[in-house]
This record gives C-alpha cells, sequence and structure tokens, in this order.
C-alpha cells in the first residue's frame, strides 16, 4: 500500500483481503486485475500496478448494486485517474522507483564482478599449482 495526499493505492493481492475482510465479497487475483484492466483503473508504479481506493469502491461495491455502462465508466475513471497523478506527483514516484531498480542492478553488477574476480583467482591458484611440475 503507497500513501501520498490522503491517497491510498493498493495491489490486487491487497484488495483481494480487503474485500474478502470487510465487505465478504470473494475474487481471484487475477478477477480484479482483469477488472481493472477493462476499465484501464491500474497506475504502474514501478513493476506493479496499483489501484486507488475510491475505485475500489466504485468498481466493486456501487457496481454490483446497478448496471452501469462500460463506456461512461471508462470516461470518469480516466478523469479522475488522470487528477490522482497530479496529486502523487507521479513523474517523481516513477523517477524513485527507477532509482530503486538501476541501484540494485548496480548492485548486482559490483556483486557479480567481485565474484568473477575471485573465481578467476581461485582458478589461476589451480592452474599455478598443477602446473609446478
Amino acid at each position: 500500500m503507497i500513501i501520498k495526499n490522503n491517497i491510498y493505492l493498493y495491489t490486487c493481492k491487497e484488495i483481494k483481503n480487503i474485500l474478502d475482510e470487510k465487505y465478504q465479497i470473494h475474487y481471484s487475483i487475477e478477477g480484479i486485475s482483469t477488472k481493472f484492466q477493462r476499465v484501464d483503473a491500474e497506475i504502474k508504479i514501478g513493476k506493479s500496478a496499483h489501484i486507488p481506493e475510491e475505485f475500489i469502491r466504485y468498481l466493486f461495491i456501487n457496481m454490483n448494486q446497478k448496471k452501469h455502462d462500460i463506456v461512461q465508466i471508462k470516461e470518469k475513471i480516466r478523469k479522475r485517474k488522470e487528477e490522482i497523478k497530479l496529486m502523487l506527483n507521479y513523474k517523481e514516484l516513477i523517477g524513485n522507483s527507477a532509482r530503486n531498480s538501476k541501484d540494485k542492478t548496480r548492485k548486482h553488477k559490483i556483486k557479480d564482478e567481485a565474484t568473477q574476480k575471485t573465481i578467476t583467482k581461485l582458478i589461476k591458484k589451480i592452474y599455478n599449482k598443477t602446473h609446478i611440475i
């Protein structure tokens, strides 16, 4: 869960738990993900998709009570999604997650280089010991 400027963003797994516990509505994670993808309600941060809390209430609680036109829903969600992105400083969030992933890759590269150096040292030692004769 990400909380910024009083906006709560949840992953599909967290939404599944909320629906089970609070509302006794049972959905699979895939079902939740498909429902949000269908109306383009996901906000990607890093590798995972997050959904604002108000979309959860709207799509799962209110939708079950009456039928809605999918085009109207998409339009409402698109407008609200843009407002939420502005409120969250979305570019800043994406930049932070990108920086974090670059740091992780940099750490892995350094670790791999260190491992490679120790392996070459061991190979040289073994080679020197076998060719002393």
